[in-house]
């Protein structure tokens, strides 16, 4: 009897890469055990989600500290936020817009997963007659007003609803969405700084290994622009502590 599943993805295990876990010095290696077995409960957990890689409950919302405290058996509010904290201020997890903690390599993989079965079916469509799209190839270089080149490019034949990203300097990718919620966030200025500041970044330690560390440039800027605003205001409480001394 074949065994089956409502989920989209069935399968009672997932990839588990040893030597990253082992070898992840920048972040997870510098947890606490407790917070490092954390980790790979939740990562069990985003491995059940209804969204691959979001750390979600089947009725599609996010864990409580308490839901997950008692899942991996502290029973202490306290202590398991502790543990995420420490989690958060290592960047072992990465975090959407609305909060919902993410496994960036089991997320992003999840999408670009969906993006190429998406790709499939319309190339199939396309191919047998049952949907006519129009195929589109566009490439074109562009500056825009804080004079960065934009170069912008569409596959032949992309699938409609797929996610085209324009391509800024030599490494960093955004979508039009995505570049238009950071200026309007941060400014062209600091946007234009923060694209600068990820493409050198790139540059120095190489595309191939930023691609598994940076799979979403979008996300990966909120993320430094979250670091920084919190260490500003760690550097303002000091400074104003130190007034008080004096």
């Amino acid at each position: 009897m074949t065994k089956t599943s409502t989920k989209e993805d069935g399968r009672p295990s997932f990839q588990f890469y040893m030597d990253a876990w082992l070898s992840s010095f920048e972040d997870l290696r510098l947890c606490s055990p407790a917070a490092r077995g954390v980790w790979i409960d939740m990562l069990c957990l985003m491995q059940k989600s209804v969204k691959k890689g979001a750390l979600l409950t089947s009725k599609n919302r996010q864990y409580s500290i308490e839901e997950l405290a008692s899942i991996c058996t502290f029973n202490n509010a306290k202590v398991m936020q502790n543990l995420i904290n420490e989690l958060s201020e290592k960047e072992v997890f990465s975090q959407l817009e609305d909060g919902t903690i993410i496994c960036r390599r089991m997320f992003y993989k999840a999408e670009r997963e969906e993006e190429i079965r998406q790709s499939r079916i319309a190339a199939a469509n396309k191919r047998w007659g049952k949907k006519k799209k129009k195929s589109v190839c566009k490439s074109n270089a562009t500056g825009n007003a804080n004079g960065m080149q934009n170069i912008s490019s569409r596959a032949s034949g992309a699938g409609e609803g797929e996610e085209v990203k324009d391509k800024y300097l030599e490494y960093v990718y955004l979508s039009s969405e995505q570049f238009k919620k950071l200026e309007d966030r941060f400014g062209k200025e600091r946007t234009q700084e923060y694209i600068e500041r990820l493409n050198n970044y790139i540059g120095q330690i190489g595309a191939k290994k930023a691609a598994t560390k940076y799979v979403s440039h979008y996300h990966t800027i909120l993320s430094w622009a979250g670091k920084d605003e919190k260490e500003k205001g760690n550097n303002g409480k000091t400074e104003n502590n130190s007034r008080i001394r004096s």
